[in-house]
């Protein structure tokens, strides 16, 4: 049986009083030999306090953990011998090793083994047996004689202690602390009384192969020399009263939990000694024998050791290997004459029948005795609340009552549409009425001795319901394919998927009181409210096919494909007040307790698999045989399994899980290995682990024991882990490993230190630079806004300023000559027309802040218009040339270029007093442009840094500077010449436009 949940499941145990004892052909066996792991020869038996249980073989000491065995492997190398002959596990965890070849070796709870040879006193030879005694003082039964471990040393018993034997064969500590021994040389049976130091002798003049104990002051002791099972009672005044037991070959004894004596010998037998089987020819009584060999699957034809687990499992050791007894929640027993069409029907008086089509079609189910005059064939029954026994036949429908069968005819519509009458389903209401749903007939029901039929289904009459339920508020419900009808005072309702009935095709029907439960091939469901609810499991999936269901006072039980399931009457109540729980459940199935698989079939055929007895007992059909299980005899394993690490490896290299481990740095993968000693059922063992210091969340395992981690950064983890057992009692402290991944070298604290310390630096410097580069980038905004206001006030000496200057020119001539009227007029002609292009040339200043002031990009035109002005002196020759192929310009640096020609030109009408000006402009791979006259010249001085309070050639310079280009003044008695150079890849924007001219 397994629990399986997420939180345990209240303990409970078997009502006190009840007998659990269980016949040894009905528990559960196990066997394992070398080809699970188990090579050698084995000898002896032992279980240490964290739940291991350990082997000696002639080719090492193994432990199993239920699932795997390993051979045990001493820290820093082996074992000081192989063969191991004896065991005994003490209190503190540790592990007493025998060796055949003499010599002995105590490893502690730490795993480190202490060896112990004759050098400190231990006898030679094999070693036998150990024993620990209640003040902690170990013994040891060797071929060399029986010897006590006196702080580091073994003392040898002899006369001082009343031991007249010079060997030892077999050792015993009994619950008062008495210590037995098969003493050997000679042969005798000696014991200790706690607190003495004196050796009594039983009498007898023989040793023993094992002892048991079977009660207060009671032992039982196998007689190494005969085929005698003795029992020896001390009494209070010191007397001995003994008797045998049993006759047969024995070597080792151990007493089960239900009070079982088991003997090894040949094959393996149990004694129930509280339970005599009779008398024998002796006059003697004697017990109960069982007796289980090679045939039903032990592992050997000789038995050598025995022992019972923490757990109450029975451990049989066989010359071929290792044997596991441990008691099932059910009962089963094999029937030949079941056949697949089998049903199951209970009585009035609680008794479970067997229904078949077979010959003796109607059992008993208990002992399979048949019921006299039984019809030939039967394919269902059901019980009425009366207490007869409704059954159908191929031809009737019958009434078993008190022992007779009643005839009942079919409806007149079967001898009219049918030829074979089967009744799927049937159920009686409180009025009295039988509701039978009857194959390919429909629903019918049976009143005063009439049958009535009844249409459910609109538009399909003749549908067969397969499963009848009435409830406790009187209404019948009626289960087809994927419908579900409920009939309640003549009217029909129909509940389908939309109604929340999602249990794939309907198969059995049940219910207790107003609850109606539903079972399909694809789960479970329950009515609540106006709508069905399927049950999901813990785990979150369904139930899948469920055959069968009773619902009973201690929960629902279900026959189901997963095996016979139990929900337990407290999750069925919080199930009932909140639909979405996720139920708690017990599982009886192939694993834990059945021994074949429960019988489940389709839609095709009715029939019950499963009915509860008047006693409580559920009763299961199996596909050959019948399963009961008793409630009231349920054992729960309610021992916290011990869980360990078992072994940690880390890029191919071990570490012992005992202590902390540093690992080395940059550890790619990491591998844990760790169990839970829960030896039952351990293939129902569940885990959760974490990684503390990588992960805060628990991981769900399953019945998984290894877990892998990659790439885990320096740092130090604990590795904890928990585990419950196969009915989900869970060890909340678990075990854990705790390690550290050691840091490389660039990971260390220090390196990192630095590395931040060198980021902060470089952060502080990209701050510093970034600054300078915004404090830079104002500058140059500011830098920009004043050479704007240069350009500006460039523009306005450039253009409106000497545009005013020569419009004062004009005004003061006139002035000059005020009585003069044509002169004047000729002036204030003159005058306008300079004032407009004042207007017009600030105009185009304010404009030259958007766009270009020169409206085309032919330079050599714009120029000569610049210099066909009015104050252009009526004695000068003009001359403009242009050599190469004229290129566009840039805008911007087409009016720098413009301006510096213009005011070139400005300056020479004004101050030159040339009779020729000559402007020249090449396209080449730069722009040159030279503007020459042949007027008095310039001061070197003013043409190297400008008139004082002028801003003529500082204005020209600045332009020049501001597109790259180069400015050259020269003067001389025969006149000034200037020149500019412009680099092309700053000026052209194109190729050739124009050819030259």
């Amino acid at each position: 049986m397994v629990t399986v949940c997420l939180l345990t499941l209240a303990p409970a145990s078997p009502a006190s009083g009840l007998d659990l004892y269980q016949r040894l052909d009905q528990m559960h066996h196990s066997a394992w030999s070398a080809k699970e792991g188990l090579t050698g020869e084995p000898n002896c038996l032992a279980q240490t306090t964290d739940g291991y249980l350990w082997i000696g073989t002639s080719n090492g000491l193994y432990r199993f953990d239920g699932v795997a065995f390993e051979r045990y492997q001493r820290q820093g190398g082996a074992l000081p011998a192989v063969a191991v002959s004896a065991l005994l596990a003490v209190p503190d965890g540790g592990l007493w090793v025998g060796y055949s070849r003499g010599g002995a070796t105590f490893i502690g709870s730490d795993g480190r083994p202490v060896n112990y040879t004759v050098d400190q006193g231990l006898p030679v030879g094999t070693v036998r047996s150990f024993a620990r005694d209640l003040d902690g003082v170990v013994w040891v039964a060797a071929v060399g004689g029986l010897a006590r471990l006196d702080a580091d040393r073994w003392r040898t018993v002899r006369m001082d202690w009343n031991y007249p034997c010079r060997s030892a064969w077999r050792l015993f500590l009994e619950r008062d602390g008495t210590l037995w021994v098969g003493a050997a040389s000679p042969d005798r049976i000696l014991y200790l009384p706690k607190g003495t130091r004196r050796f009594r002798d039983l009498g007898i003049a023989t040793s023993a192969a094992g002892f048991a104990q079977t009660g207060d002051n009671t032992i039982a002791f196998a007689d190494m020399f005969s085929t005698i099972v003795h029992e020896v009672r001390r009494e209070v005044d010191g007397a001995e009263a003994r008797r045998t037991i049993v006759e047969l070959p024995s070597q080792g004894l151990a007493l089960d939990r239900d009070g079982g004596l088991w003997v090894a010998g040949d094959d393996i037998t149990r004694l129930r000694i509280s339970a005599p089987s009779g008398v024998g020819s002796d006059g003697r009584v004697r017990p109960a024998v069982e007796r289980f060999t090679i045939k039903e699957g032990l592992s050997g034809r000789l038995s050598r050791d025995v022992l019972v687990d923490h757990e109450g499992n029975v451990w049989v050791l066989t010359q071929g290997g290792l044997d596991r007894f441990r008691r099932r929640n059910l009962a089963w027993k094999a029937d030949t004459q079941l056949a697949p069409g089998a049903s199951l029907v209970s009585d009035k008086n609680g008794e479970v029948w067997v229904l078949s089509y077979l010959p003796a079609a109607l059992r008993r189910a208990r002992d399979g005795a048949p019921v006299p005059n039984a019809p030939d064939t039967l394919d269902v029954g059901f019980l009425d609340p009366d207490g007869s026994v409704w059954l159908s036949t191929t031809r009737s429908f019958l009434r078993w009552t008190d022992g007779r069968f009643i005839q009942i005819p079919p409806p007149d519509e079967f001898f009219e549409r049918a030829d074979y009458f089967a009744v799927a389903a049937a159920a009686k209401d409180r009025a009295g009425r039988l509701w039978v749903s009857i194959s390919g007939l429909g629903v019918f029901y049976r009143e005063d001795e009439q049958w009535t039929f009844v249409p459910i289904l609109p538009g399909r009459p003749d549908w067969t319901a397969a499963a009848a339920h009435v409830d406790g508020a009187d209404r019948l419900w009626l289960a087809y394919r994927d419908e579900l009808a409920m009939v309640e005072r003549g009217k029909v309702r129909l509940f389908t998927k939309a109604d929340g009935l999602d249990v794939g095709p309907l198969l059995a029907l049940g219910g207790r009181d107003r609850q109606v439960w539903i079972t399909g091939e694809q789960g479970l469901a329950f009515l609540h409210g106006d709508r069905f609810h399927v049950v999901q499991r813990a785990s979150g999936i369904r139930f899948g096919a469920v055959a069968g269901i009773v619902v009973s006072r201690d929960g629902v039980w279900l026959s189901a494909a997963i095996g016979i399931v139990r929900i337990p009457a407290a999750e069925v109540q919080r199930l009932l007040g909140d639909p979405e729980h996720r139920v708690q459940y017990e599982l009886f199935d192939l694993v834990s307790d059945l021994p074949e698989a429960l019988m489940v079939r389709g839609t095709t055929r009715a029939f019950a698999p499963v009915v509860e007895g008047a006693d409580g007992v559920l009763w299961f059909l199996t596909n050959g045989g019948l399963a009961t299980v008793d409630p009231r005899k349920i054992v729960r394993n309610t021992l916290q399994p011990p869980v360990l690490v078992r072994t940690v490896t880390a890029d191919d290299k071990t570490y012992s899980p005992q202590g902390a481990a540093t690992l080395p740095p940059l550890t790619r993968t990491i591998r844990i290995d760790y169990t839970a000693l829960s030896l039952s059922i351990p293939e129902r063992v569940r885990f959760r682990y974490r990684l503390e210091g990588w992960e805060t969340d628990w991981h769900d395992a399953g019945t998984r024991r290894t877990v892998f981690y990659t790439d885990l950064r320096p740092g130090r983890y604990v590795f904890r882990v928990l585990a419950c057992n196969n009915d989900g009692v869970w060890n909340e402290a678990g075990a854990t490993f705790a390690f550290t991944v050691a840091p490389a070298w660039y990971q260390t604290m220090w390196f990192q230190g630095l590395m931040a310390a060198c980021l902060l630096a470089s952060v502080a410097t990209l701050y510093r630079v970034r600054l300078r580069r915004v404090s830079a980038a104002l500058s140059a905004k500011f830098d920009e806004r004043l050479a704007e206001r240069t350009r500006i006030a460039r523009e306005l000496h450039d253009t409106l300023l000497q545009t005013v200057q020569g419009s004062k020119m004009v005004a003061e001539d006139a002035l000059d000559r005020l009585g003069d009227a044509d002169h004047m007029r000729r002036a204030m002609e003159r005058l306008s027309d300079w004032l407009g292009r004042a207007v017009d040339e600030g105009r185009a200043a304010l404009n030259s802040l958007r766009a270009s002031t020169v409206a085309v990009n032919d330079l050599a035109e714009s120029l000569r218009a610049a210099a066909d002005s009015p104050t252009k002196p009526p004695t000068l020759t003009l001359s403009v040339g242009v050599r190469g192929e004229s290129r566009d310009l840039h805008p911007i640096v087409r009016d720098e270029i413009y301006r510096i020609g213009y005011e070139a030109i400005r300056n020479a009408y004004a101050h030159s007093k040339a009779t020729r000006l000559d402007i020249e402009i090449e396209y080449a791979r730069d722009l040159f442009l030279r503007i020459t006259d042949n007027g008095i010249g310039i001061d070197p001085a003013i043409a190297g840094s400008g008139k004082h309070g002028r801003f003529g050639l500082p204005g020209m310079r600045e332009r020049a500077a501001n597109i790259g280009a180069t400015l050259t003044v020269v003067g001389s008695a025969s006149g000034t010449s200037i020149s500019l150079v412009a680099p092309g890849a700053n000026v052209f924007r194109s190729g050739p436009t124009s050819p030259s001219h």
